[in-house]
């Protein structure tokens, strides 16, 4: 396979075996039609990267349209991040590698394109329209435990709203600002939580670090974050969190409940550090 153009994280790989009509290559929200033919892939039915693909599962192979964005899933993603390499007319051999063991590869054809004015050219009100719209349906993806799908619906979601930075009052007005302010500590938030449930804690921290410099008192930033910080054995400062946590909210029972567990660990470790100085002070006599 001769490559003529491989992503940067080199997990996907493409070969031109028919060149398109020179023009505007997909950009977000653009409409496609793609034809995918000769899908090659071990475990292609129950892969779990695979089954919730809309592009490559038997039997949706073929002619598809959809619009760039949408995807819901890595293979997904990828594809589309493919797509917006080609032109209009294209037909290209594509190898992706998902993992050490799992690679995909299939013939695509670039059949229509309805293009999308590029990101930078967006309205701030569409770019909140469309990071709100990726931002539902990363929720839908993990209330059905499709977490690494959903953080990645989210972090889109994020990217978008990033692109408005810095927002001035002259550029929004006060409704939307406050909007996008909103959605962009939700965004933190979700992906927090998602973190978590991986069990990926320093990037939990990180996530809730960014809600509480926005909302101090965060209450979902401030638990997510205790959480992580008792699984790095760092009880002092989930011990503060949780505090917080229960004082804007008395009635948390599970707030209350780690709070109690915080408070034990704390006692102990001290008592251990003030019996270890006795000692310590014992031996010097």
């Amino acid at each position: 396979m001769t490559v003529v153009w491989e992503s940067a994280d080199s997990s996907i790989e493409k070969e031109i075996l028919v060149p398109g009509k020179f023009s505007k290559k997909p950009t977000e929200r653009s409409r496609c039609s793609v034809r995918i033919e000769d899908v090659n892939s071990s475990g292609l039915s129950d892969n779990p990267e695979t089954i919730h693909s809309d592009y490559i599962r038997p039997s949706s192979t073929g002619e598809v349209t959809t619009t760039i964005g949408d995807a819901e899933c890595r293979v997904d993603e990828y594809i589309e991040r493919t797509i917006q390499t080609m032109f209009t007319g294209e037909q290209s051999l594509v190898r992706m590698k998902l993992d050490d063991a799992f690679c995909l590869s299939f013939r695509i054809k670039l059949l229509v394109c309805e293009m999308h004015a590029p990101i930078w050219e967006w309205s701030s009100k569409e770019k909140y329209d469309v990071a709100s719209r990726y931002k539902e349906a990363g929720v839908r993806l993990y209330k059905s435990s499709r977490i690494v799908d959903a953080f990645w619906k989210f972090s889109k979601a994020c990217k978008i709203l990033i692109s408005l930075e810095p927002i001035c009052e002259d550029d929004i007005e006060e409704p939307l600002r406050h909007d996008v302010e909103n959605l962009r500590r939700i965004l933190y938030n979700n992906m927090a939580e998602c973190h978590l449930i991986r069990k990926n804690f320093e990037h939990t921290v990180s996530l809730c670090h960014k809600v509480l410099e926005r909302d101090g008192n965060n209450v979902k930033a401030l638990y997510r974050r205790a959480v992580a910080r008792e699984n790095q054995g760092d009880y002092e400062r989930a011990l503060t969190d949780m505090e917080k946590v229960v004082g804007f909210q008395p009635k948390n029972s599970a707030a209350k409940e780690r709070l109690h567990v915080y408070r034990r660990k704390v006692y102990e470790a001290q008592k251990k550090y003030d019996n270890m100085v006795k000692k310590m002070f014992h031996v010097c006599e």
